[in-house]
C-alpha cells in the first residue's frame, strides 16, 4: 500500500475493536502486509464453503451477506456490511472453511490481511499449538489464563453464530413458505368468488330459461364443469408439485380400504335415513325404498349410462379442486388445533355452491356432510385415491339406486 492507504489504515485499525489492545509498534506491523484491494460490483469475495487467506475489513463500499440451502438450491440475503465492517473472522478463530458467502453490492475496497501473518504458517502454527498444549498444565499466571480462556470462548461464539445462520436461514426458508401461501390463499378466494359471481350472471341471464325449456340437467353440469374448469386452471399457476394436490400414490392402498369400508358404512347411512324418512316425512312417503333413475327412470338405458360415465368423470375434478386444491390451500394456511376441522367445512362449504341447482336443498345437505367425511379421509392420508372412490361408489348408490338426491 501507499502511504496515504497506510495512514488510513492506521486510523480505521486503531479505532477497530478487532486491534484493541495492540500497541503501536504491533498494528504497524499489521499494517505493513496488509494489502488494500478493490472489487467491481456483483463480485463474489468470499465463497460459502471454502477457504480463504485473508481477514477482510471495509474500507468502503457495500458488501451483502448470502447463506445457501442445499435443499431448494438458493441463496438467501442474511444482511449487508459497509465501511469498517470485518468479515472472513470465523475462519480465522475455529480454522474452517466460511459459513456464508460475501458479494459486493457497489464498488468496494477492502484491506485484506493475509491471515498467515496473524497466526503464522501451518507449520509454526502446529508448533505453536502443541507448545501451548504441553504449557497449560504449567501455567498459572492470571493473564496467560484469561487468554485460554477467552481463545476458546471465541471458537465457542463461532460455532454459535455458525449455527445461527443455519437458523436464519430455517426460518427465513419458514416465513417465505407461509408469505407464499397467504398469496396463494389471496388467489383462491379472489377465483373462487370470481367463479360464484360468473355462475349466477350466466343464470340470471339465461340459465333460468333453459331450466324452464327442460335442460336443466344438461345446463348444470354445463355450468359445474366451467365452475371446477375455472378453478383447475389456477393449479398451474401456483408452482407446488402435484403431490400438494393429492396426487399421489403414496399411502394409497390404506386409503382404498379405508375409503371401501367408510362407503359400506355410508350407504347403510343413507339407506337407512331414506327408510326412515318413507316413513315419517311427506317428501319421501310415495317413494320407494330404491327409487333412483336405475329403477324409475324414462331415460333410456344408454343415456342413464352417459349420464353415470358423465358424473363418474366429474367426481375427480371435484374432489381434486374441493380436498386437494381449497382444502389443502386452507390446512396449510390455517394455525392451531382446530385447524383441519375449519379447513374441511369451509371447502365443503364452497363445494355445495355448484350444486344447490343440481339437486334439492336437502340433496345439498346430505352432500354437504358427505362431504366432510370426504374431506376427513383426505385429511388423514392426503392423496386422492380414497376419496374419488368413496365419492364414486356413495354418489352411484345415493343418486342412481336410492334416488336420495
Amino acid at each position: 500500500m501507499d502511504d496515504l492507504s497506510q495512514n488510513a489504515a492506521k486510523l480505521i485499525f486503531k479505532e477497530h475493536e478487532i486491534f484493541k489492545g495492540l500497541s503501536d509498534e504491533d498494528l504497524d506491523k499489521v499494517i505493513s502486509f496488509t494489502e488494500e484491494k478493490e472489487f467491481p460490483a456483483d463480485t463474489v469475495i468470499l465463497e460459502e464453503g471454502k477457504t480463504s487467506e485473508y481477514l477482510y475489513i471495509i474500507k468502503n463500499g457495500l458488501v451483502e451477506v448470502l447463506k445457501d440451502d442445499l435443499e431448494s438450491q438458493e441463496s438467501y440475503h442474511l444482511a449487508n456490511l459497509d465501511g469498517h465492517a470485518v468479515f472472513g473472522e470465523l475462519s480465522l478463530i475455529d480454522n474452517r472453511p466460511h459459513s456464508a458467502t460475501i458479494r459486493t453490492i457497489f464498488p468496494t475496497t477492502l484491506f485484506a490481511i493475509p491471515t498467515n501473518e496473524l497466526v503464522g504458517e501451518e507449520s509454526d502454527n502446529k508448533f505453536f499449538l502443541q507448545s501451548i498444549s504441553k504449557l497449560k498444565n504449567m501455567i498459572t499466571d492470571k493473564h496467560a489464563r484469561q487468554t485460554f480462556l477467552k481463545a476458546n470462548l471465541a471458537k465457542k461464539v463461532s460455532q454459535r453464530v455458525r449455527d445461527t445462520n443455519v437458523a436464519t436461514i430455517d426460518a427465513m426458508k419458514k416465513e417465505l413458505e407461509n408469505a407464499k401461501q397467504r398469496a396463494v390463499m389471496g388467489r383462491i378466494f379472489i377465483n373462487v368468488i370470481a367463479m360464484i359471481t360468473a355462475f349466477t350472471i350466466i343464470l340470471q341471464l339465461g340459465g333460468f330459461k333453459l331450466f324452464q325449456a327442460g335442460y336443466g340437467q344438461l345446463t348444470n353440469i354445463i355450468l359445474i364443469i366451467m365452475f371446477y374448469l375455472g378453478l383447475f386452471l389456477s393449479i398451474k399457476k401456483f408452482g407446488y408439485p402435484l403431490s400438494t394436490y393429492g396426487i399421489t400414490l403414496t399411502n394409497w392402498k390404506r386409503a382404498l380400504k379405508e375409503a371401501i369400508m367408510m362407503s359400506v358404512f355410508l350407504i347403510v347411512v343413507l339407506t337407512f335415513i331414506k327408510l326412515v324418512g318413507i316413513y315419517t316425512t311427506p317428501l319421501y312417503q310415495d317413494q320407494e325404498l330404491f327409487s333412483g333413475d336405475y329403477f324409475t327412470s324414462s331415460y333410456t338405458p344408454s343415456v342413464l349410462w352417459i349420464g353415470m360415465l358423465t358424473y363418474l368423470t366429474l367426481v375427480p375434478l371435484q374432489e381434486l379442486i374441493t380436498r386437494g386444491f381449497l382444502q389443502g390451500a386452507f390446512e396449510r394456511f390455517f394455525i392451531g388445533d382446530s385447524k383441519k376441522f375449519w379447513s374441511i367445512m369451509l371447502s365443503n362449504m364452497i363445494f355445495i355452491v355448484p350444486n344447490l341447482l343440481m339437486f334439492s336443498i336437502h340433496g345439498a345437505f346430505f352432500i354437504f356432510w358427505l362431504g366432510v367425511a370426504w374431506g376427513w379421509l383426505y385429511s388423514k392420508h392426503k392423496t386422492l385415491v380414497g376419496t374419488v372412490t368413496s365419492h364414486w361408489i356413495v354418489g352411484v348408490f345415493g343418486f342412481y339406486f336410492l334416488g336420495f338426491l
